[in-house]
């Protein structure tokens, strides 16, 4: 009879080390097990990413002349939506956008003059054609400009003050984007 305890433990021994092994292995290895169209599915990025930058005035509140005049100097046109763009060069395509950070977000061109808001949003949409780090770039050096000429700070999404560790891991987010984007695509090809 005890031989026959030891025979049943070492089989149910087996069992479950053969269970976490195979376990292990589907989660390392899923197209073995037939999973990865499911994987694919699951993971697939369908959402477009949004990266944001905030401005927010030292002094109060911005002034429509000094927004006028910076948004010029930095070739932020108004456009579309009622917000300034920078623009793709040779295309009518934003390469990100600026945007009140008083709802509803918009700039009427008409009392553009008289406003006074106490800060911007930028914001650069992904998934997009061009290189997204050097757009991303770019709305960080727009960034740096727009908070010099208008004695501003520049906060992250959250609203607290940006530093070089937080545009790293920006960069960092974008670049993980960009990869998983490549990687559906490469998944598309195959299926």
């Amino acid at each position: 009879m005890d031989s026959f305890r030891w025979i049943l433990i070492g089989l149910g021994v087996l069992i479950l080390v053969v269970v976490y092994l195979v376990f292990i292995l589907e989660k390392r290895f899923p197209h073995w097990f037939g999973h990865a169209a499911e994987e694919a599915e699951e993971s697939a990025i369908t959402d477009e990413e949004v990266i944001y930058l905030n401005l927010k005035s030292r002094d109060g509140m911005f002034e429509g002349p000094d927004l006028i005049r910076a948004m010029e100097k930095f070739d932020l046109t108004h456009g579309d939506m009622g917000i300034f763009h920078r623009l793709t060069p040779g295309s009518d395509q934003p390469l990100f956008s600026v945007a009140n950070m008083l709802e509803p977000g918009s700039f009427d061109a008409d009392k553009l003059a008289t406003l006074e808001t106490p800060g911007l949003t930028l914001f650069l949409r992904l998934p997009r054609t061009f290189d997204a780090l050097h757009a991303l770039d770019e709305m960080w050096d727009v960034a740096k400009g727009l908070a010099g000429e208008l004695n501003a700070d520049i906060l992250d999404r959250n609203r607290q003050l940006f530093t070089s560790q937080k545009q790293q891991n920006m960069r960092d987010e974008v670049l993980e984007y960009m990869r998983q984007i490549a990687l559906q695509e490469k998944i598309s090809e195959y299926q």
